[in-house]
């Protein structure tokens, strides 16, 4: 059965376009339903043969993983006397790890590759949103002053340039005593490429902003280290800003260590309990870190589910960094139905939830602020 869109949500798709606004999540939901799920019937059958290629993998992993350690025991190589030795939980490990980092490899393949064919599409249903196109490059990390301990590359790499393997999953803080103190304040800075995984645009009322997707690690000896994986928000500011704010969703004490900035204290205490803000002027940031701008924050990180977004404010923008382990912006997943309405919501709630925030940050008039804040409060 073919299923025709409805004329009424092209021509507010068009409008909207037009008008560098957002649809409806119910316009999204139907285009999605009219325009993208008549053309999933294959790759739906290719996704339950990976979820069972995946199963089966485990099941694999495991059976070697029992043979393995079953035959430890046989040979001794497991006895008390030699559990100090240690040379044999590295075949034990391997017997479990290799087929699941071969599952883990074939789902992201196919996750790659539907995003490869769909995303585009699937961003325009939204507005006027195009994959691609980064604006956020080594230099433009630089200036943003987030980590001094560091340098980014100027180019950055694209995704399957970088290999996860001998890298450490928890990110560092940049001005943490252990990481930054002991390893970089005597040993210099670090050289740190910039890994782009997905990234796109969007013109957004009268802000064109980037969101890129990423990996910061720099090399430390045989292995290396994580600054930052996560979500880029890159928002360019119509206000002009002159001097510079660094913003950490976490403690620190190292104040000293920023050269010419000093800490800024806001009105609203329970923000003031998760930031640390550093700025080298006491009056620009409040122009940004306005009540209304503090709440669209909180959503954003509601809608994303994480715990901790740092932000920075330099050159006309605002620059976030969303902290979250997992892909993002992702319409499809492997264990579910590729028609799974959820999936497709929750992408939306992601991207809206950036245009909110720039709402904030274009209302230049206080009156303005005032009733964008009082309707955030009623629509609660």
């Amino acid at each position: 059965m073919v299923v025709i869109p409805s004329l009424k949500d092209e021509t507010e798709l068009k409008e909207k376009q037009e008008n560098n606004l957002i649809v409806s999540k119910e316009t999204f939901m139907s285009l999605v339903r009219t325009k993208i799920f008549p053309n999933l019937a294959p790759h739906e059958q290719e996704r339950i043969k990976t979820k069972k290629k995946f199963y089966l993998l485990i099941v694999l992993a495991l059976i070697l993983t029992s043979i393995t350690i079953h035959y430890g025991y046989l040979k001794g190589y497991l006895h008390i006397s030699q559990l100090d030795k240690n040379d044999y939980w590295p075949l034990i490990l391997a017997a479990f790890l290799g087929p699941f980092i071969l599952g883990i490899h074939q789902n992201k393949l196919f996750l790659d590759e539907r995003k490869e064919l769909f995303l585009d599409e699937i961003l325009s249903y939204i507005g006027k949103f195009r994959k691609g196109q980064e604006t956020v490059d080594g230099d433009f990390l630089n200036e943003s002053g987030m980590f001094p301990s560091v340098v980014f590359q100027k180019e950055s790499l694209p995704k399957n340039a970088f290999k996860l393997t001998g890298y450490d999953s928890k990110s560092s803080s940049p001005l943490s005593i252990k990481n930054f103190f002991t390893k970089h304040f005597f040993s210099g800075k670090k050289n740190c490429p910039v890994f782009i995984e997905e990234n796109f645009t969007g013109h957004y009322k009268s802000t064109k902003f980037s969101v890129v997707e990423t990996l910061l690690a720099y090399k430390e000896g045989k292995s290396h280290r994580t600054l930052f994986k996560g979500i880029l928000i890159a928002i360019p500011l119509q206000k002009e800003i002159l001097s510079q704010t660094v913003a950490y969703n976490e403690s620190f004490t190292l104040k000293h260590l920023l050269t010419d900035f000093e800490k800024v204290e806001l009105e609203d205490e329970e923000f003031m309990t998760e930031y640390n803000i550093y700025a080298t002027s006491q009056i620009e940031p409040r122009f940004i870190l306005k009540p209304i701008f503090i709440e669209r924050l909180k959503k954003l990180k509601q809608v994303f589910n994480t715990k901790k977004i740092d932000f920075a404010i330099f050159n006309n923008h605002i620059l976030l960094f969303v902290h979250i382990n997992k892909n993002l912006f992702e319409p499809f997943s492997v264990f579910k139905s590729l028609y799974n309405s959820t999936v497709f919501e929750k992408f939306y709630d992601e991207i809206e939830s950036i245009c909110h925030l720039i709402d904030t940050l274009e209302i230049d008039n206080e009156k303005e602020r005032l009733n964008l804040f009082n309707s955030h409060y009623k629509m609660k």
